[in-house]
């Protein structure tokens, strides 16, 4: 149960930084 945690959190995180980068690119 912790492993799976542990892996949404990867998940979450980079799906954080992909729409950090798309909102970046409009920005730019």
């Amino acid at each position: 149960m912790g492993r799976r945690h542990g892996t949404t959190r990867a998940v979450s995180a980079s799906l954080r930084m992909e729409l950090e980068g798309k909102i970046f690119m409009n920005l730019s």
